[in-house]
């Protein structure tokens, strides 16, 4: 197709959005198409190394834009050019980034740029302010609202965009309301992987054998997320369910909560029966060996966990939110939990773990509308057809 297509990604470490691009990066690969990965490696302070690894697997180029080099005098250029079309509002963050980008696109010639959330998008609408040769512009809008730049340039970069989409109806409602921008919704794709590891194994690295029920939540500890309540709901589920052998196992990435959630864990004495297993890439592989994925959250766009664990057949306890009652069957509904309700997320999770045959019967209606609605040839072929 001769397209050269440069996806924009948040961080440089692995979470919904970046997966959702590496993704669709090894989909365009396969249809020829020239794509690279950029992402801010060090916004949070790392190192950006399993971006970077994975795309190295895939014979992917991938950039970090807040650590580009260039001359002193090109610099020097950027910044009278950023002072004077963006005098208020640009973080020293935004305008790192900004310069990053314009010398990434001086070097490379790309057809388009697609942006993951906000900081990314806010930046390239911002570069193509800055220089009117900017590649085609896709924001992509990955949640509803909850994480944002400074407004006024926000709009603007916004506006700059040649389309908008966004992956669940609640981010198009916010763009609606917020900016009265119509997007188009193109939902997740995701592919349904085989485990990595057996049953046995899973069961092996979690210290435990096949007489437990396993509750899962899939989610990186970050403040995005309310693990709390699940934690809080988890000590009345241990406390109603007697001598049952029970196992919350939260799985994601160790950000700003992991040593709040940690400490209440040893505090409230449930070291026993939690379990904080870091990043973990086979999730397909612990969800299988799963009795009931649990989700509790404040805000999602498309939750990529959510899917998977509808794809592998789960039933799903989760707050009740309109983005998650768009990945899971009408039976399941009756099982999500108002947020930050503690008794009701812990009622929700106790009563599938007390009816197997319910929790199968949810689980298999997962799965067959998961199957339908994220499949990820159908949805990258979608979003490719914006382009």
């Amino acid at each position: 197709m001769g397209k050269r297509v440069l996806l924009f990604i948040p961080t440089l470490e692995m979470g919904g959005a970046e997966r959702q691009a590496l993704g669709f990066a090894a989909y365009l690969k396969k249809k020829d198409i020239d794509v690279a990965l950029a992402g801010i490696g060090k916004a949070y302070g790392s190192s950006g190394n399993v971006i970077k690894e994975a795309c190295t697997e895939m014979g992917i180029p991938c950039f970090d834009v807040s650590d580009q080099v260039f001359g002193r005098v090109r610099r020097l250029h950027c910044r009278i050019l950023l002072y004077h079309k963006m005098k208020a509002g640009c973080s020293p963050l935004l305008g790192n980034c900004l310069l990053g980008l314009l010398e990434l696109l001086r070097r490379n010639a790309y057809d388009t740029i697609v942006s993951y959330c906000a900081v990314p998008g806010t930046v390239t609408g911002m570069a193509r302010y800055l220089d009117k040769n900017t590649p085609r512009f896709l924001w992509y809008q990955r949640d509803a609202g909850i994480q944002n730049c400074e407004n006024r340039l926000q709009e603007k970069a916004i506006k700059a965009a040649d389309v908008v989409l966004a992956n669940s109806v609640s981010g198009q409602k916010w763009l609606a309301e917020t900016y009265q921008i119509n997007a188009k919704v193109v939902y997740n794709g995701v592919e349904r992987k085989k485990a990595e590891y057996s049953s046995e194994q899973w069961y092996e690295k979690l210290g435990i054998d096949a007489s437990y029920q396993i509750v899962t939540m899939v989610a990186n500890l970050s403040s995005a997320k309310d693990h709390m309540t699940l934690l809080r709901a988890w000590k009345y589920v241990v406390r109603k369910c007697g001598s049952k052998k029970l196992l919350l196992v939260l799985a994601g990435r160790w950000d700003d909560q992991y040593a709040k959630l940690s400490d209440w864990v040893v505090q409230n004495s449930l070291s026993e029966s939690v379990r904080f297993l870091g990043a973990v890439s086979d999730v397909f592989g612990l969800y299988e060996i799963s009795s009931v994925c649990a989700f509790s959250t404040f805000s999602e766009g498309n939750p990529n966990a959510l899917i998977e664990a509808a794809m592998t057949g789960l039933a799903v306890a989760a707050t009740d939110l309109p983005e998650i009652r768009e990945v899971l069957c009408r039976e399941n509904q009756e099982y999500l939990f108002e947020q930050g309700n503690v008794k009701e997320c812990a009622e929700k999770i106790a009563a599938l773990l007390n009816d197997k045959e319910h929790c199968s019967r949810i689980g298999a209606a997962n799965r067959e509308k998961a199957a339908k609605a994220f499949d990820v040839k159908e949805r990258f072929d979608e979003l490719l057809d914006y382009m």
